[in-house]
């Protein structure tokens, strides 16, 4: 952070997408470097742009003119979303036969419902 302690917060704009994925992406890659990324920036991007933002779901902090910092509301524990999308679990892993060592869940879809991340009862 620079020399000020005056931190405000307010909701992401359609203008800081490029600035929140920046953010996002360097918080991401220092502190959670055993994780690997499955997705390329460019992708992570687009999910910002076309999801995470257009739905408020993004509060970003800002010091003087710059985002310093962000918060991304999710579901608590992740599965509503994509089950309420048509997914449905077909298999679960304790982690041991992925590169990340972490338990996972393989869901295949069922439906042909299509998304619209604008949607106010999607988001």
């Amino acid at each position: 952070m620079g020399t000020s302690d005056h931190i405000t917060l307010r909701p992401a704009v359609v203008s800081d997408v490029r600035v929140v994925t920046d953010v996002m992406l360097a918080s991401r890659k220092q502190l959670l470097p055993f994780a690997p990324l499955v997705h390329s920036d460019e992708a992570v991007f687009n999910w910002i742009n076309e999801y995470l933002i257009p739905c408020h779901r993004v509060t970003v902090a800002v010091e003087n003119t710059q985002i310093v910092g962000l918060c991304a509301l999710s579901e608590q524990d992740g599965t509503g979303w994509i089950e309420h999308h048509g997914f449905v679990a077909a298999a679960f892993s304790d982690g041991s036969n992925n590169e990340e060592g972490v338990p996972d869940v393989l869901y295949r879809r069922f439906s042909t419902h299509l998304f619209d991340p604008c949607n106010a009862k999607e988001c």
